[in-house]
């Protein structure tokens, strides 16, 4: 099929579709949360048959037939370049957004821009990626980055300090 395969197991949702799916090279995720999205999805992929389609009238109805529906969108989606749908997605405004890969992650300029992301000099793994926190106070700067220690660097120190032991 062109769906990757649901995260959401058996719960029962209120959004369809509500997914990602595979194109051409990447997968996409995609959310059509109202009857208007989903219509501009139809003409988007040229499904006119789809949007006039009683199981798929309404968001109850979409849910309902979900597993369906999915199908029939994987099956245009699995033919197309990603970068081509999202542009259209977006124009048509509605929420979606490629999944990228982690060289595509790790690479991203806006990450690294925002403080998110930082190439460092590890003492033991060389330069590499590291996250940087997520909490952010006005007028602070971002903590110094400390590079993990070896498993077991302590030992000593903490047996001495803390436990007194020789």
């Amino acid at each position: 099929g062109g769906v990757v395969p649901r995260a959401m197991g058996n719960a029962h949702p209120s959004i369809a579709p509500y997914e990602t799916f595979d194109t051409a090279d990447r997968p996409l995720a995609l959310a059509v949360g109202n009857d208007g999205q989903f219509r501009s999805l139809c003409g988007l992929l040229n499904l006119p048959v789809l949007a006039a389609d009683p199981r798929f009238a309404t968001m109850r109805d979409r849910c309902a037939n979900m597993d369906e529906l999915d199908e029939v969108i994987g099956n245009i989606t699995r033919h197309l370049p990603k970068e081509e749908v999202f542009q259209k997605l977006v124009k048509v405004r509605i929420p979606s957004a490629p999944v990228r890969s982690l060289k595509e992650v790790v690479n991203d300029p806006h990450l690294h821009q925002r403080g998110m992301l930082r190439w460092i000099d590890h003492p033991e793994y060389g330069r590499m990626v590291v996250p940087a926190t997520p909490i952010r106070f006005a007028d602070q700067p971002l903590p110094e980055y400390q590079p993990s220690v070896p498993l077991g660097s302590d030992t000593r120190r903490v047996l001495r300090e803390k436990l007194g032991l020789s």
